[in-house]
């Protein structure tokens, strides 16, 4: 029940303290996590006092870990509270009454707590409320304000590794040697107050501390250093390398165990030294063990005490090892004489052991057997895997024969081993054949063979002593002679023939598929034949073409009252099955203006298939180009453009065997004509121009075509081109014109044209356009300052001229020009004017058609010319047609502004109007 301390508690801890006390930490009430302590006194009695003043610890927790540290202090860790588990980490202080935190660890309950040599506390494993933990964390077992200041490594004296002793009784001298450092630490400060600097807080304090003793258990040596003047620790100054003390004598002082060893020195620890409480080891020797009971997977041992030296001291009994690797077998009782049955050993495994007596505080001097082997086991599963007509091979299981295990086979020929004089054993035991498989060769064929294997115990070169049992009957073949030469060739995109020798005493002859290794073999048929079609692969699937396929085929014999008997197999090379004639899509040929891609469909070959394909300018394939590819296109570039190219193909698998079909067509195409280049107004006059360009390889039959546009290109969103706002066509495909220079006549005077030249390949195929550069061409002025837009030309005293263009109100106008009506050669121009001269009627009559006629210098023929001109639909309907019969050409005298009439035809149908002159000026109907 509930004491002083506080409430009735479980899941808690109970630390034994150095002086006897034990500390009672936290818990579960029932209702939850307690952080209520106590600790229970010698007298038996609880109390709090020298604990906490208010009873409690800082944090409630249960299932978690307290941890004894060498300081004598407290470290509880982990634990459970109502709503989780614990992280911080709280150290107590018992001899101060305080209750301080250290740290904070990773969440977890019910883990485990270690102290270590180095004074390092490992937190390991538990559970943090929802998933088991593999963590470690550790903790150093100082706290604040130890933990400041230099690392513990260089402020805590050090324990020697050769200490003088590992194990020690009770009431037995215990002699600690320093290392590197003293014994006394770094410093002799007794604290940093005014007392003096030699004070006995300098001086190093010895400690022994169970190991992983969850209950605790830290007794302080201290005392024992200094209660003798005369022995070696008569002055503190002897305490600097060596310290020598007695353990306690009686029992209930110094329980048997494992211990920490540490000084300390102002405060600070050393690493633990290791220390065994223990009574005395037995010393002495068995006698060495020896055996006549040995089987196959066990030995019985046998020993008496009675060794050189004979064993002596507390014996409580016998540790047997493997000699092999110290593996620990087992025990047995004390007694003079022993037996002891080593088991679960393999048929012939070498074996030896070794034995000493042992007692509480351990073992004694090993001794020694020698080496034997457990019997052999007789081999099973003899198995013939292959017979041919010179040898056969032979696998059998070792059953549970270790590795080192040496084997005889032995054949007999005609009988089973029933002759003598028919054995012959060409793997004796002195051949070491330790392997399970073995070819045994020098056999004739056509013989029937039995065949005998046998196991010995021991190791090579060591005689054999012992043969294992063997039971007939004994497994046996008849020889069966090999197939030779097997070839193989395509017969098709989808079979392969097969052919080999006959093979001596066969009745037939196994075929099978061999997959992705020799290994992976299918039974595909059996023939009498010395030849086979193959149609199908190790997977049962018809072949494919241009597909590499192989095959191994054995010879066998029906061997009566044996079952059948089985040549070796022999290996075909591989064969590739004939490529497939491929297919051609609606469209096998692509080409650009200097390139020629041919096009296919693989029709189910392989990657190795090669297409052999040829380009030629001839339908006859005279002098071809040819590539060679595996994939379903060719490319042929640096091609001629706008050129007729024929172009076929041929198909080889990967033997170089040609696919069972003719060349295959691929038809022709022309290659596509190149844009023109440098395309320039070579000459400029005012009714024409002369484009030149550069061909671009374009063959002698490339087609032009001109076009031209008055309108400049829009610059500014939505732009558009000259061309989109709309053009003239001055040289169309239709004149098949294949030049690279061409005048365009009939251009208006003093206006920006635009010019481009497109190209037209021989399967009509229009190439992109090229533009003059500089883009702009300014025909040039009209004589006479014949206005902008005028249509000029140039009179001709050697030949009659017709100067002819539409004028940019639409109207077509031509001029009609004798030779002789100008002596010299002479600038000529016609514009449209809308000015009414001749016309005086209220409204006028007609609509102002009018014309004016410029000359160089104002010079006037001096024979008629002949001007003809059109008139719109609308003009026709505005008193054309209805006055016809009155209407003549006036010209206009400027001088009194009279309007003289001329000789003028009116042409209804196509709306024409003709009038010879012989003047030139302003002219008008009327």
């Amino acid at each position: 029940g509930a004491t002083a301390a506080g409430l009735a508690r479980y899941s808690h801890t109970a630390t034994l303290l150095k002086d006897g006390r034990v500390l009672v930490a936290g818990g579960s009430t029932g209702a939850g996590a307690t952080n209520t302590i106590g600790i229970y006194s010698q007298t038996g009695s609880w109390t709090v006092n020298d604990v906490s003043d208010d009873h409690h610890s800082v944090y409630e927790r249960a299932n978690h870990k307290a941890t004894l540290l060498t300081t004598g202090k407290v470290l509880l860790s982990g634990g459970e509270t109502g709503g989780g588990t614990r992280t911080q980490a709280e150290i107590i202080s018992p001899d101060l009454g305080r209750i301080d935190d250290y740290g904070v660890t990773l969440s977890r309950a019910n883990h485990t707590a270690v102290l270590d040599l180095e004074g390092n506390v490992y937190v390991i494993g538990g559970w943090d409320g929802t998933q088991y933990l593999n963590t470690v964390e550790t903790i150093y077992q100082a706290a604040a304000p130890d933990t400041q200041g230099m690392f513990p490594k260089v402020r805590n004296p050090h324990i020697s590794t050769s200490t003088v002793a590992d194990y020690i009784n009770r009431g037995q001298p215990m002699t600690l040697l320093s290392n590197t450092s003293n014994f006394h630490g770094v410093t002799e400060a007794a604290g940093g107050g005014p007392g003096s600097a030699s004070s006995s807080h300098h001086n190093p304090r010895l400690y022994l501390q169970a190991m992983d003793a969850q209950s605790g258990f830290l007794i302080d040596m201290s005392t024992g250093i200094y209660t003798s003047f005369s022995g070696p620790n008569s002055a503190w100054e002897s305490t600097l390398s060596s310290i020598t003390v007695n353990l306690p004598a009686g029992s209930n002082e110094l329980p048997w165990g494992y211990y920490f060893a540490r000084v300390a020195a102002n405060g600070q620890y050393s690493n633990g030294r290791v220390v065994q409480v223990t009574i005395p080891r037995p010393e002495g020797y068995v006698t060495e063990p020896t055996t006549t009971a040995i089987y196959n997977s066990s030995v019985t041992w046998y020993w008496t005490n009675l060794g050189d030296p004979n064993l002596s001291g507390t014996v409580n009994g016998y540790n047997i090892y493997a000699a092999s690797n110290s593996v620990f077998l087992g025990t047995a009782a004390f007694a003079g004489t022993v037996s002891f049955v080593q088991t679960g050993l393999s048929s012939n495994e070498e074996v030896s052991i070794m034995v000493n007596g042992y007692n509480l505080g351990g073992g004694g001097p090993l001794m020694h057997s020698a080496t034997y082997y457990t019997l052999p086991a007789q081999p099973t599963e003899v198995t013939i895997t292959e017979a041919g007509f010179d040898h056969a091979d032979l696998t059998w299981d070792p059953n549970g024969n270790s590795d080192i295990t040496v084997y005889e086979v032995s054949i007999s020929s005609g009988s089973d081993f029933t002759a003598t004089n028919d054995i012959d054993t060409p793997y004796p035991f002195e051949s070491n054949l330790v392997s399970t498989a073995v070819t045994v060769s020098n056999l004739l064929p056509n013989i029937r063979y039995y065949f005998r294997v046998r196991a010995t115990n021991g190791r090579w070169p060591v005689v054999p002593n012992i043969t294992s049992d063997y039971s007939t009957p004994h497994p046996s073949t008849v020889t069966v002679s090999s197939v030779d030469s097997l070839l193989g060739s395509a017969g098709g995109d989808n079979r392969i023939n097969w052919g080999w020798e006959t093979a001596a005493g066969a009745d037939f002859y196994n075929v099978y598929a061999i997959g992705a290794t020799t290994e992976t073999i299918v039974w595909l048929d059996s023939t009498t034949t010395n030849s086979y079609v193959q149609v199908e692969d190790a997977d049962g699937l018809v072949l494919n073409p241009n597909v590499s396929y192989a095959v191994a085929v054995e010879a066998a014999k029906n061997d009566v009252g044996y079952g059948e008997a089985r040549g070796p197999l022999s290996y075909s090379s591989k064969v590739y099955t004939l490529a497939r004639q491929p297919t051609l899509g609606a469209n096998p040929l692509f080409v650009t203006t200097t390139s020629l891609t041919a096009n296919w469909i693989t029709n189910g070959n392989s990657s190795f298939t090669v297409y052999n394909v040829e380009l030629s300018l001839s339908s006859g394939f005279e002098a071809p180009v040819s590539t060679a590819v595996t994939g379903p296109s060719a490319t042929f570039s640096n091609l001629t453009p706008n050129q007729l190219y024929y172009v076929r193909m041929s198909v080889q698998n990967k033997d170089g065997r040609p696919a069972p079909a003719t060349i295959l067509s691929l038809q022709s195409k022309y290659t596509k004509a190149a844009a023109p280049q440098n395309v320039t107004a070579a000459a400029i006059n005012m009714s024409g121009v002369t484009l030149t360009w550069s061909a671009s390889n374009n063959t002698a039959g490339t087609l032009y075509q001109i076009r031209g546009s008055t309108h400049p290109p829009i610059l500014t969103p939505p732009t558009k081109t000259s061309f989109e706002q709309g053009f003239s066509t001055y040289v169309t495909f239709g004149e098949a014109f294949t030049g690279t220079s061409k005048e365009i006549s009939g251009l208006l005077t003093s206006t920006t044209f635009y010019f481009d030249v497109t190209a037209r390949n021989g399967e009509g195929v229009e190439t992109g356009s090229t533009q003059t550069s500089p883009e702009e061409s300014l025909t040039l002025p009209g004589p006479d300052s014949a206005p902008a837009g005028s249509v000029a030309g140039t009179s001709d005293p050697s030949m009659a001229i017709t100067i002819s263009g539409t004028l940019p109100n639409g109207r077509i106008v031509s001029l009609s020009v004798p030779a002789d009506a100008f002596p010299a050669v002479t600038a000529l121009a016609i514009s449209s004017s809308n000015i009414n001269r001749c016309d005086h009627h209220l409204p006028p009559l007609l609509p102002t058609i009018a014309l004016e006629l410029f000359s160089l210098n104002r010079t006037q023929p001096e024979a008629p010319v002949t001007l003809t001109f059109n008139y719109t639909a609308s003009e026709s309907t505005s008193g054309v047609t209805l006055n016809a019969a009155n209407i003549v050409l006036a010209r206009y005298n400027p001088d009194n502004g009279d309007c003289l009439p001329l000789e003028t035809v009116l042409e209804p149908g196509p709306r024409r109007i003709t009038a010879t002159l012989n003047h030139f000026s302003l002219f008008q109907l009327m």
